[in-house]
């Protein structure tokens, strides 16, 4: 069960990676996001654990956020924030808190 709700959006997210199998910087499509994290599509196959910096377009406001992958099926991939600050999780809850209205 996830500790956040998850909303749909269409949403195009730069993500840095360092991994073997997401080297560089890439643009990925994003089907979810919530408070905790993300769901998104992505053009490469990703390891469960494996860390990530995305930056997200919140309005008028890009937001980077250390993720994690928690799973994979597919190209579709769960990331989980890690270690975001209060600033960016507010910055988050009110995004989706517009979004979900």
């Amino acid at each position: 069960m996830r500790a956040y709700p998850r909303y749909k959006v269409a949403m195009r997210v730069l993500l840095s990676g360092r991994g073997r199998a997401a080297p560089g910087v890439f643009w990925i499509n994003v089907r979810s996001i919530g408070e905790g994290g993300i769901g998104a599509d992505l053009p490469v196959s990703l390891e469960s654990g494996e860390t990530v910096l995305l930056d997200l377009m919140l309005w008028e406001r890009v937001v980077s956020l250390p993720a994690a992958v928690r799973y994979h099926t597919g190209h579709l991939h769960g990331f989980q924030f890690i270690d975001i600050t209060e600033e960016q999780r507010t910055a988050i809850r009110d995004y989706c808190q517009t979004i979900a209205s």
